[in-house]
């Protein structure tokens, strides 16, 4: 979050030395291992001198109908939530905990995050072969087209750990941590090992990460991360050592051999469950209902999913009923509807 998260509610996070913040990760990782299963700091190059604020991810399964009271667990006078994670002060440093649900998900988070900017420059990489790496792990997106997506083939190996060194072999990047991540720590003493060690990529590509070839959501939250500018500096006289052909479709037999995975496979999968959905929203949408009833609106959308409501296994019932049928069954529905309404 940069230190800012809290700034909306009038708290302003301190930057501390290294020592401090070592202090503070101890003190954070002690109370957040009495409430989570897993609690773990994320990694920095070791001679980092300063820290504008702490990062953690926790994994917490809650009890049912529960929510986590962060407030309470670190005694907290701040709080703010972003999607899954919690800002909170302590010892006036803002604090950033992501929160997962399960070990899968805590591990990719961690694996991703671990070492900035090391999963967003990889993730960069890998995306013009067509894989999309991030905090929810590796993946092969399915794609009509730049509108229309169809979902993600998930590629995993034998579990996170195993996966990300399969993406770093993708990658062509050196590795030795086997499994267990923590052996990166003595691996990196300055960024510009870290650095050093991205632009060995067999992918790398200067011109990938240029502000002008991202989109608008990776532009303006690039524009203000410091290390991804270090990297645009680091990077800015170095040779290409890959250029990405545009039809990301050449790389799908490469990327099937490397994570075992039959790509063409799966995607027709996918594929077959667009047009069958296709096909079943030809037979039965909110236009015809709206013709059909004169609704419109948030009245339309109630009928549609009473109707529905009213059918056990819906898609099946509809599925080969001829459009008339489907047209006569929904009538005979809300007339009963409107019967009982002037009851």
């Amino acid at each position: 979050m940069g230190g800012t998260a809290l700034k909306h509610l009038g708290f302003e996070s301190r930057r501390i030395s290294k020592e401090e913040y070592f202090e503070i990760v101890s003190e954070i990782r002690k109370i957040g291992r009495k409430h989570f299963t897993a609690f773990y700091d994320i990694l920095h190059y070791t001679s980092k001198p300063d820290h504008g604020d702490i990062d953690f991810v926790g994994l917490y399964v809650p009890p049912l109908g529960e929510s986590v009271d962060i407030k309470g667990i670190f005694n907290a006078n701040f709080y703010s939530q972003n999607s899954c994670v919690h800002s909170f002060d302590y010892k006036g440093v803002q604090i950033d905990l992501a929160i997962q649900e399960s070990l899968d998900a805590f591990t990719y988070y961690y694996l991703f995050s671990c070492f900035s900017p090391i999963g967003n420059v990889l993730g960069r990489m890998v995306k013009q072969k067509g894989l999309k790496w991030g905090i929810d792990g590796l993946t092969y997106p399915i794609k009509l087209s730049d509108s229309e997506q169809l979902g993600n083939i998930k590629l995993d190996i034998r579990g996170p750990y195993c996966t990300f060194e399969k993406l770093l072999e993708f990658a062509g990047l050196d590795n030795n941590f086997g499994d267990c991540f923590e052996r990166f720590k003595g691996a990196f003493e300055t960024q510009e090992d870290i650095f050093k060690w991205l632009s060995s990529s067999k992918l790398f590509n200067k011109d990938i990460f240029a502000f002008e070839n991202l989109n608008h959501v990776n532009r303006k939250r690039d524009r203000v991360r410091k290390d991804y500018h270090n990297w645009l500096e680091y990077i800015k006289d170095k040779p290409n050592k890959f250029v990405g052909n545009k039809d990301k479709t050449v790389y799908i037999e490469e990327i099937s051999n490397c994570f075992n995975r039959d790509i063409n496979k799966e995607a027709e999968v996918l594929i077959s469950r667009h047009s069958y959905k296709k096909f079943l929203k030809e037979k039965f949408n909110g236009k015809m209902v709206s013709e059909w009833t004169g609704l419109q609106g948030e009245e339309l959308g109630k009928a549609i999913k009473a109707y529905k409501d009213s059918i056990q296994d819906f898609d099946n019932f509809i599925q080969l009923k001829t459009p008339e049928n489907i047209e006569k069954n929904f009538k005979e529905f809300w007339k009963k509807v409107l019967d009982l309404s002037y009851e």
